[in-house]
């Protein structure tokens, strides 16, 4: 697939604005649920695109998953949803990914204790606590290949929106992996 159809087609799903349907029964399902201890939405009774972010990230994961979606059925590939998470069939290879946020770490001191009575060391009863960061992580869910790029994230000096072309070319790039791998041996 030549680099430039994909950099069109990302670049004219970005400027759609209309929601294609599995995003609006995404939207629905995630809006519906109650978020987790770490303030993630996770909806694991319910069939939605593979989307682990925080009520405040919601509409931009959204976004990012409305033009990868209508990018990839523009290149001639399927798009599902099942309990198993989002994928993509490219040329009978089925392929899984998903977006999540990820989350800081803070550790919380552990509060002063009264000398009388029962004591316990305060040195390591320090609680974590987990928060979203706003920073999302674009994730392809192969079999267990260790040189193919699987994680597409923000970072200070880029955002996810502009690596739509490369994780679609990742996608590709896997699927056709996958097609090599389980392909019969010809000789």
């Amino acid at each position: 697939m030549r680099i430039k159809e994909i950099e069109k087609q990302v670049a004219l799903s970005i400027q759609s604005k209309i929601p294609h349907p599995l995003i609006a029964q995404t939207r629905e399902v995630l809006h519906a649920c109650t978020p987790n201890k770490h303030t993630i939405l996770d909806s694991p009774d319910q069939v939605c695109l593979d989307l682990r972010v925080s009520p405040g990230s919601l509409d931009r994961a959204l976004s990012i998953m409305n033009s990868i979606i209508k990018t990839l059925e523009k290149l001639g590939h399927e798009v599902s949803i099942s309990k198993t998470g989002t994928s993509v069939l490219i040329a009978g290879a089925d392929v899984r990914f998903g977006i999540t946020e990820e989350l800081r770490s803070r550790y919380i001191e552990p509060q002063e204790h009264a000398l009388e009575g029962y004591y316990r060391f305060g040195h390591n009863l320090f609680s974590e606590n987990r928060a979203p960061t706003g920073n999302l992580c674009l994730t392809i869910h192969p079999p267990s290949w260790t040189n193919s790029r699987k994680n597409w994230r923000d970072t200070e000096t880029q955002r996810l929106e502009d690596l739509l072309t490369s994780f679609v070319k990742g996608l590709i790039a896997i699927a056709a992996r996958q097609n090599r791998e389980t392909a019969p041996n010809d000789k």
